[in-house]
């Protein structure tokens, strides 16, 4: 919606941006102060999105996920809510599913969750529908993009600043199809339908909006390298 009103007559050449962190944000930026102290909440642990019966092995000498049925089972089956994608090497990427919202996780965990999560098993690529916000980690390149729906605290995101030093911290644009372009992938299957939308309780212009905008966001140029996925026991 901010670019919606950057674009409107009487506004052009404005800087136009929105005020995620909601009341408390706005003030920070219309009554510059001290900056925020550091989050008291205790801290978040990563929370992995269920394995069972879908998941059937990881290979990582061959960078092979064996799963059941279907490519896209996870979605049905894993209940994440949250999608962590990690490019490591330049062009070797992997996915994790979670059950954590990203904002807090990445806010108290800092860089460490790259190695927790290359601990664990890499999951399929989720579709829009089956998560609601995430993060795109370049470790070479040391850049952390986010994305959520949920208002962000000043504190919160000054936090994540503090925990990520020497990285480059910004929020995605347009959520899942932002992390579908900075991940380098176009498939049309694993995003939302103009109907789908509708039923989600979009509004026709803002699915004109989103639907422009997935044809002009800057897809990654490298040809990111993510883990083939097997499909065994087919329904």
């Amino acid at each position: 919606m901010a670019l919606h009103l950057a674009g409107s007559p009487g506004w052009e050449g404005w800087d136009v941006a929105h005020a995620w962190g909601g009341d408390e944000e706005l003030r920070r930026i219309v009554l510059p102060g001290p900056p925020p102290g550091p989050v008291e909440d205790s801290p978040v642990e990563i929370d992995m999105a269920s394995r069972d019966y879908w998941f059937v092995g990881w290979d990582p000498e061959a960078r092979t996920i064996t799963v059941r049925h279907d490519k896209s089972i996870a979605d049905t089956f894993a209940g994440a809510t949250c999608l962590v994608s990690v490019i490591d090497d330049d062009t070797a990427l992997a996915h994790w599913q979670l059950n954590n919202t990203i904002a807090p996780l990445l806010a108290h965990q800092g860089e460490p969750v790259v190695h927790a999560l290359a601990a664990e098993p890499p999951y399929p690529l989720a579709a829009e529908d089956a998560v609601s916000n995430g993060a795109v980690i370049d470790v070479r390149r040391r850049r952390l993009r986010y994305w959520t729906a949920d208002i962000v605290p000043p504190v919160c995101l000054a936090q994540m600043r503090a925990t990520w030093p020497g990285w480059q911290v910004e929020r995605l644009s347009w959520g899942h199809l932002g992390h579908l372009a900075a991940i380098g992938e176009r498939s049309g299957e694993l995003s939302m339908t103009d109907t789908e939308l509708f039923d989600a309780s979009w509004g026709a212009e803002l699915i004109t909006m989103r639907n422009l905008a997935r044809d002009a966001l800057p897809a990654e140029p490298r040809g990111l390298i993510a883990p083939q996925v097997l499909v065994v026991d087919r329904w």
